[in-house]
């Protein structure tokens, strides 16, 4: 310690290399902020487009399925035992050969 009281020159050196330490935590650590900031930003972008991609895939899907359903509720056979189904009792014979045809039917179109 008494050489820094002493010498001019130690003191000027300690104090610039006080102060450069200072200075260059400070931007280090203001570049790490601006790091993430920016790494996080980059991952929400990427994860909101993948979602919305998704939900597009989804929504096709939906409709997909909805058109093949509704061109299985025209068919003819399909719309005559749905009749019986809707029309009789679970325990009526009827319906039970209704529901077998009509599992058959869906299971060989499907």
């Amino acid at each position: 310690m008494r050489f820094l009281k002493k010498s001019l020159l130690a003191r000027l050196v300690s104090y610039f290399l006080v102060l450069s330490l200072i200075g260059m935590g400070l931007t280090g650590y203001l570049v790490y902020l601006q790091a993430t900031a920016a790494l996080k930003t980059s991952v929400f972008e990427r994860l909101e487009a993948t979602a919305l991609f998704k939900a597009d895939a989804l929504d096709r899907w939906i409709e997909d399925r909805s058109a093949d359903i509704t061109f299985l509720a025209w068919l003819p056979e399909v719309r005559t035992q749905a009749g019986i189904l809707s029309g009789h009792a679970p325990a009526d014979p009827e319906y039970r050969s209704a529901f077998q045809i009509l599992s058959e039917y869906l299971t060989f179109v499907a």
